[in-house]
């Protein structure tokens, strides 16, 4: 009988915090935490608007309630409310808007710099781009130049060697003139010489003889 009683009475504890809700003090300016439900009895506490207190035990008129210090007492149930008062929550969104103001200035100044980041990155990308397109062109020009260069040296060398084997074969050629004029001349002069020897012969032998005297 005892650990059954022992179970009904924590049964009714925990139902008593289950159902426990949360309350407040309206925009009354103060109000009093009394030992009783009865305007006679002793005060304990006076109470701010927007005390927040837990129902322990909700009457007509009034209700048993529990601090968050831990505090018990009794207040009039037309001087709580459910919500927070209207002037707290006003003050509360007020802050919380001031909080986002002040806050905001961090975010901005962030976005801010990450805008102006990605615009020097955009103008550093064009002119990456601009130069790398310089670059590719020039390199395009100096493999052209390079290979005119190479055809160029190319045909210099051609011309080089013919030249050369022009000059060798040009002085062959002087010296194979040389050659043949000596020997010209050698074989005029030789020629003369043998018209003038056979010229000679020849008119000694037609030249007439002179006849004997008969007073021989």
């Amino acid at each position: 009988m005892r650990a059954i009683t022992i179970i009904l009475v924590l049964i009714l504890s925990g139902a008593g915090l289950v159902q426990a809700e949360t309350w407040y003090v309206t925009d009354s300016l103060e109000i009093t935490l009394r030992t009783g439900p009865e305007l006679d009895r002793k005060i304990t506490s006076m109470l701010k608007s927007g005390q927040s207190m837990e129902i322990i035990d909700k009457g007509e008129e009034w209700s048993q309630v529990r601090l968050p210090s831990g505090r018990e007492g009794w207040v009039l149930n037309r001087f709580i409310q459910e919500e927070l008062p209207v002037k707290m929550q006003f003050e509360t969104l007020q802050k919380k808007y001031n909080d986002l103001l002040s806050g905001a200035d961090e975010p901005l100044q962030k976005l801010k710099e990450v805008t102006n980041a990605n615009t020097r990155l955009r103008t550093e990308l064009a002119k990456t781009k601009r130069d790398f397109g310089a670059l590719q062109k020039s390199y395009k020009e100096l493999r052209e130049t390079t290979a005119d260069a190479r055809r160029i040296k190319t045909e210099r060398d051609q011309l080089s060697q013919q030249l050369a084997e022009n000059s060798k074969e040009t002085r062959r050629l002087k010296i194979a003139l040389e050659t043949a004029e000596k020997k010209s001349t050698q074989w005029w002069f030789i020629a003369g010489a043998g018209v003038l020897f056979f010229g000679f012969i020849i008119g000694f032998a037609v030249r007439p003889r002179r006849k004997r005297s008969s007073l021989y």
